[in-house]
């Protein structure tokens, strides 16, 4: 008949062969493809793996800038307002700068709101002061131009996420204070933890720490003694004629490790030329013994009298001290004492005598943080001293713990 019968038993075979021929098809070293594991911040990284999207986040946080402008509360304060949620969460999904997403992704913008905080806490008042916008290109840091009018977006992002613990005075009572607010917009594609920022030095020099960065003299330390033969900078005057009788020049020096000075930054001007660079140049004609390592940033005073100057090296500052911590008295204790100690940074004035006290981060009892404030002022100091010896003003952190009704210096 011209056809070809297949057999039950025949098709039956090639239904079972099907398979196993289409199998014998497939290419071999090809595997069904799989979805890459996303990538980590931490830990070692598989051979590949898929970078997780960015994401748009929106921190709050207590600014360390000071607020603008001047409030009667300033000068009676003892403790800020402060963030309640200072630790939260950030924010996502709320508004985001397009500038922002329209750039790199190391594109970030810190703004600085001034708020105005009523005594229940509420905010009474808040506005853009600050906008500072910066991307990172090969390891960086390179500043952007900022849309100013970011202020006031800021400002409705803590309106509605954030609340705050007002300022207190001198006997505790809850009072209307300023408080500057960071509200910082970024991208990032992992959580990643910042390292902890190290602590502020719990003794300093000047109205705040770090705030003699820029001052004279700058702070040094030795790490072994150092005498020089003073130069004859009479040498160096071209023209004596006029001198002022009395004058004094300041100028940081580097030493080489052969003992001849290299460098001079001449910091403090006397208001007469002649003496400034004769300053320089007569130190720079200065030799010392030769040293292990060579000396950078040591400061140097030169009091003129006419021709005549004599040099004076800076030693290491002296740090203002406790002079011994304060025990209260059991039954002068509070009844109820707080779960954390108090910390609180007292100024001083160069004699040593407590100007102001401050509160340091979030109090737990109005009542208890007045009265630590109370209690530091009662304390006695020695004054700071600069590195010329002479008294300055000066600052230092102090530990208040309630539940042992002592007054001490922070780790003791």
């Amino acid at each position: 008949m011209g056809r070809t019968m297949i057999t039950p038993i025949a098709y039956l075979f090639v239904l079972a062969a099907a398979p196993v021929a289409a199998t014998a098809a497939q290419p071999a070293g090809i595997e069904p493809a799989k979805s890459l594991p996303v990538c980590q911040a931490w830990g070692p990284k598989p051979p590949a793996c898929a970078e997780p999207p960015l994401q748009e986040r929106v921190t709050i946080y207590n600014s360390w800038r000071e607020p603008q402008g001047d409030h009667p509360a300033t000068a009676t304060m003892i403790r800020r307002p402060s963030l309640i949620d200072r630790g939260g969460p950030p924010l996502v999904n709320v508004p985001f700068p397009q500038w922002l997403r329209a750039g790199s992704e190391t594109r970030q913008a810190e703004v600085t709101v001034d708020l105005v905080i009523a005594p229940d806490g509420a905010i009474v008042s808040c506005r853009g002061a600050r906008v500072d916008a910066f991307e990172y290109a090969q390891g960086k840091r390179a500043e952007l131009p900022a849309d100013q009018n970011l202020g006031e977006a800021a400002c409705a992002l803590v309106k509605a996420n954030r609340k705050f613990r007002p300022a207190i005075d001198a006997e505790g009572r809850r009072i209307e204070a300023p408080v500057a607010v960071a509200v910082y917009y970024m991208r990032q594609r992992y959580d990643m933890l910042a390292p902890p920022a190290p602590p502020p030095p719990s003794r300093f020099l000047g109205p705040a720490p770090y705030s003699r960065r820029d001052a004279w003299p700058p702070a040094y330390s030795l790490d072994a003694p150092i005498s020089l033969t003073p130069p004859k900078f009479k040498n160096f005057l071209a023209d004596r004629k006029g001198l002022p009788k009395k004058a004094v020049t300041g100028a940081v020096i580097d030493i080489a490790n052969t003992g001849q000075a290299v460098r001079c930054d001449l910091r403090v001007s006397s208001g007469d030329k002649r003496l400034d660079d004769a300053t320089c140049a007569g130190l720079l004609s200065v030799q010392t013994a030769p040293r292990r390592w060579p000396l950078r940033g040591l400061p140097v005073e030169v009091n003129w009298q006419g021709e005549k100057a004599r040099v004076q090296l800076a030693s290491p500052e002296t740090l203002p001290s406790l002079v011994s911590p304060i025990i209260v008295p059991p039954e002068q204790r509070p009844a109820s004492p707080s779960k954390w100690p108090v910390r609180v940074r007292v100024l001083l004035d160069p004699q040593g005598k407590p100007v102001s006290c401050m509160i340091l981060g979030v109090g737990e009892d109005d009542a208890l943080d007045a009265a630590a404030c109370k209690l530091a002022r009662q304390a006695a100091f020695t004054a700071g001293k600069d590195g010329f010896g002479r008294p300055v003003a000066s600052g230092m952190d102090l530990r208040v713990d309630w539940s042992k009704g002592t007054l001490t210096l922070p780790g003791y």
